[in-house]
C-alpha cells in the first residue's frame, strides 16, 4: 500500500481556521493521487504554524507529509493525503529516515521546515550542552534535512525554512535561540546558489504569534510587545501560513534567497 494513502486521525488544532476549504470541500475537491504524485513535507507539523501549512497545502489537493516528534493535535477530520510521521530534528539520522520512508520516485514539491525550540535561559548560565542541543534541533537539522531531500527534489521545487524575529533582532534570554535561527539566513543565502534549475529557498521570520511557545513571553512582556507593535495585536499561525504558502506558489516563482519578516511592524529591517 501506498504510505501516503493511510488515514490519520486527528483534526487540525482549532487555533488553527481553515481558510481554504471545509472538510467536506476538500474530501470531494482531492483528486486521486497517484503514486509518483509530488508531496510536500513539513517538519514541526503539529506545531501551530507547521499544522497551519499544512492545512493550506491539503487543501489545495496536495499529498502532505506532516513530520514532529509529537502526534497531531485530536480534534480535526481526517484525510486521506495527509501522513503522520514521526521525526526527532537532533536524531543525525532522523533526515534520512524520514525521506527514505518516501515512496521510491515521489518527488518533493514543497519541503517546509518548521521544527524547532525556543528554550529561555539567561547567556551567562547557558550550559554547553543547552546550546548544543538548540543549535542541532534549530540550525543542524535543517541542513541535514536539505541534504536527505535533495535527490528528491522537484525540479521546480520550493524550500521554505522558518526563522524568526529573534534571528534579526536578538532576544534577551535566547541568545542559543536567536544564534540559531540567524544561522538559517546565512544557510539559505548559501544554499540559494548551489540548488540549480528552477529550485528556490527563502526564508519566513515570524514576530510574536499566539501559540504555545510564545505564551511565557507573552505573558510577562505582552504590553511592551503591543506598544511596539503598530497594527497593535500579535500574529497568527495562518498569517504566518499564508505568507508561506505565497512562497512555495507559482506567484513567487521569481522569490530566491529572500526573507520576509511576519511581525506586525514590531521590527522593521
Amino acid at each position: 500500500m501506498d504510505p501516503l494513502s493511510q488515514q490519520v486521525h486527528g483534526p487540525f488544532s482549532r487555533e488553527i481556521p481553515t481558510i481554504m476549504y471545509t472538510t467536506e470541500q476538500r474530501r470531494e475537491s482531492t483528486p486521486a493521487m497517484g503514486l509518483n504524485s509530488p508531496v510536500a513535507v513539513v517538519t514541526g507539523g503539529s506545531g501551530s504554524i507547521g499544522r497551519a501549512v499544512a492545512e493550506l497545502f491539503l487543501g489545495r489537493g496536495m499529498r502532505v507529509v506532516s513530520a514532529d516528534r509529537l502526534p497531531t493535535p485530536q480534534n480535526a477530520a481526517p484525510s486521506g493525503n495527509d501522513l503522520q510521521m514521526h521525526y526527532e530534528a537532533d536524531d543525525r539520522k532522523g533526515a534520512q529516515k524520514l525521506v527514505e520512508a518516501l515512496p521510491a520516485g515521489v518527488a518533493i514539491q514543497h519541503l517546509v521546515l518548521a521544527a524547532g525550540i525556543y528554550p529561555e535561559r539567561e547567556f551567562g548560565l547557558i550550559s554547553e550542552g543547552e546550546w548544543r542541543e538548540c543549535l542541532d534541533i534549530n540550525l543542524t537539522a535543517v541542513y541535514r534535512m536539505i541534504s536527505a531531500a535533495l535527490p528528491q527534489l522537484a525540479p521546480d521545487a520550493s524550500i521554505v525554512l522558518v526563522s524568526s524575529i529573534a534571528g534579526l533582532r536578538g532576544s534577551k534570554g535566547h541568545a542559543h535561540y536567536a544564534a540559531s535561527k540567524a544561522g538559517l539566513l546565512g544557510l539559505m543565502r548559501s544554499v540559494m546558489w548551489e540548488l540549480g534549475g528552477q529550485r528556490r529557498i527563502n526564508t519566513v521570520s515570524p514576530g510574536i504569534i499566539e501559540n504555545r511557545m510564545t505564551q511565557s513571553l507573552r505573558e510577562g512582556a505582552g504590553q511592551t510587545i503591543l506598544s511596539s507593535t503598530p497594527l497593535g495585536r500579535y500574529g497568527t499561525p495562518m498569517e504566518v501560513a499564508a505568507v508561506i504558502d505565497f512562497l512555495c506558489s507559482p506567484g513567487a516563482s521569481f522569490v530566491h534567497g529572500e526573507n520576509i519578516s511576519v511581525n506586525g511592524g514590531f521590527y522593521v529591517n
